[in-house]
């Protein structure tokens, strides 16, 4: 987790919280007496591993999507500072507000640096690869199987999936920042829940 001051004045983040989970607010909270210079980058590793070097938030983030919540501290008046929800996401890429328009986007890790958008593929690119329509012995649900043909990345998140596209065109929406890799899929469980149950892999 990278935090950026991108202001002209010293930002004073002590006891600032970091949580993934929205009824635990300060479930990392940075230490006392951290300040941000104008400009200024920290690094903090999500993780609770022996190995990992300090700071660490002491959870980590899952890679098949997540929330990720910044809380001010109560001598800052407490609320959310900036929250940032993904969907699925590729190794070895990270997400990261664009240096054009600070829009979320996909990026290659810079670590306490300028962020650097990602080369990506156009989402027209992406096929319906296959389908399963009646559950039995080899699954446990109906799903949809996305393809991307592209030698690059597709972010897909925003869009929707719907088996009525005339009355209900966003029956399924996909949460934002949702990647699939290149040459690779993308499995949607058609099990009529309300939570997104997306994964994905490369091709074999």
């Amino acid at each position: 987790i990278d935090l950026h001051n991108a202001g002209t004045a010293a930002a004073d983040i002590s006891c600032w919280g970091l949580t993934d989970d929205a009824s635990l607010p300060y479930k990392y909270v940075i230490a006392d007496a951290t300040t941000l210079a104008p400009g200024a980058y920290m690094v903090l590793y999500a993780s609770s591993a022996a190995a990992v070097p300090l700071p660490k938030t002491g959870f980590g983030l899952k890679d098949q999507g997540d929330t990720l919540r910044l809380t001010r501290s109560a001598a800052a008046g407490g609320g959310v500072a900036d929250t940032a929800s993904f969907g699925n996401h590729l190794a070895d890429y990270s997400s990261g507000r664009r240096p054009s328009d600070a829009a979320w986007d996909l990026c290659i890790p810079t670590f306490g640096a300028a962020n650097s958008v990602a080369p990506q593929g156009s989402v027209s690119s992406l096929r319906i690869n296959e389908w399963l329509a009646s559950a039995g012995a080899l699954s446990s649900t109906d799903f949809i199987e996305l393809h991307n043909p592209s030698t690059l990345p597709v972010n897909i998140g925003g869009g929707f999936l719907t088996d009525n596209p005339v009355g209900r065109p966003d029956r399924h929406p996909i949460r934002q920042l949702t990647f699939v890799g290149a040459s690779g899929y993308a499995l949607f469980k058609a099990d009529g829940a309300t939570h997104h149950e997306e994964t994905s892999w490369p091709r074999q």
